[in-house]
């Protein structure tokens, strides 16, 4: 059992978690990785976290010392120099969202592009008015797509009560009360077929459609940051 303060983070764990423990490979990429906030959920042989918060990735770094674990400092949106199709796993969760459209179009395309023709791309995105665009970005490049809703109004009205008054965060945040919460979150296994209702929406896309090889995973053309910190940053100003 998955223990959080928000219903709709613990039902997106669960399944996301039960895929990729399927989902395995070389080379998982988090695009969007903050401070390595998904890397318990992978199951490649390596493990590369992406940010451009360089600060999040220095956390990371230091939670997880180990020789297979990695960061990389970039933008999603210029990706250009990672070789293509060479990802066996790429995730993206709380960050597609945050951008603007054009540059939600331009990070799926890079990422896309990264998957490997028999990896998988998880994206997890808001059920805005744009996600019919990034969508279909997505169904032109795998030949299979398939989408799992979340975020009901029950999660919603339950996460809506601690936002409003930020000091019953705390007693969210205790071990009773985060039962319940996940007692809420059962709900949204009844309701993850439908868009209706929902704000939030989990997007797989499998047996990309390339001719394309999968090539390696290659890093060496980019300076070290820090320790086990890949920087692209520099790379893509020069």
């Amino acid at each position: 059992m998955m223990f959080l303060v928000r219903p709709s983070k613990i039902f997106l764990f669960e399944r996301l978690s039960r895929l990729l423990k399927n989902s395995r490979g070389e080379v998982g990429l988090d695009a969007g990785s903050a401070n390595f906030k998904n890397r318990w959920m992978f199951r490649t042989s390596r493990y590369y976290g992406l940010d451009k918060n360089l600060d999040f990735l220095k956390g990371g770094v230091e939670k997880y010392d180990d020789d297979k674990t990695f960061g990389i400092y970039a933008d999603m949106t210029r990706l250009d120099g990672l070789p293509e199709s060479s990802v066996d796993v790429v995730v993206s969760t709380n960050t597609i969202h945050q951008l603007d459209l054009e540059a939600r179009k331009l990070a799926l395309v890079q990422l896309c592009r990264l998957t490997a023709p028999t990896g998988h791309f998880f994206c997890e995105t808001r059920l805005d008015r744009n996600f019919s665009q990034l969508l279909e970005i997505i169904k032109s490049r795998f030949q299979e797509t398939r989408i799992i809703y979340y975020c009901n109004s029950i999660s919603r009205f339950y996460e809506w009560i601690f936002e409003r008054d930020r000091y019953l965060y705390s007693v969210a945040r205790q071990r009773p009360v985060r039962l319940f919460a996940w007692f809420l979150s059962r709900f949204e296994y009844l309701t993850c077929f439908w868009r209706v209702g929902n704000r939030h929406a989990l997007i797989i896309g499998s047996q990309k459609l390339t001719s394309r090889r999968a090539q390696a995973f290659n890093l060496s053309s980019f300076p070290l940051k820090e320790s086990r910190i890949y920087d692209m940053i520099l790379s893509s100003t020069h």
